[in-house]
């Protein structure tokens, strides 16, 4: 009965988070869209999948939690996976950034959501994942 609870709430909190999520996306773009400020969008679009991959995660992350073994950071996957996809991620916003003058790379590249959003989300799903047991 303790797992047919968990199936059933897990995925009301992810609609729920993800329903949340939206209308937060659409108050930010209706508010900043006629002041031509689109940072906060730009962020929001690299934070928002992060977490929504974090949140896909956290129920195997309690569960390895709850087995009260000893627990370890896998750096190489934190390494490899993990940062450099979160430097992509976060790429259009440094894009944009004063940095961004000194990036010689077509920001076109960039500027796409879908595989912003993959990335995040990948990033967010396996930065949980490197806390594993011993």
């Amino acid at each position: 009965m303790k797992k047919l609870g968990s199936f059933l709430l897990w995925p009301l909190l992810f609609t729920l988070l993800l329903w949340v999520g939206t209308r937060f996306q659409i108050y930010i773009e209706v508010k900043y869209e006629g002041m031509y400020i689109f940072y906060p969008i730009l962020l929001y679009s690299t934070i928002f999948p992060y977490l929504m991959g974090m949140f896909f995660r956290l129920p195997s992350l309690l569960n390895v939690v709850r087995s009260k073994k000893a627990l370890t950071f896998d750096i190489v996957k934190f390494l490899v996976i993990v940062l450099p996809a979160s430097i992509i991620a976060s790429f259009h916003i440094i894009y944009f950034s004063p940095l961004g003058h000194y990036i010689p790379l077509n920001p076109m590249l960039f500027l796409a959501d879908t595989p912003i959003t993959i990335i995040s989300f990948v990033a967010g799903y396996m930065l949980l994942s490197c806390i594993k047991e011993k």
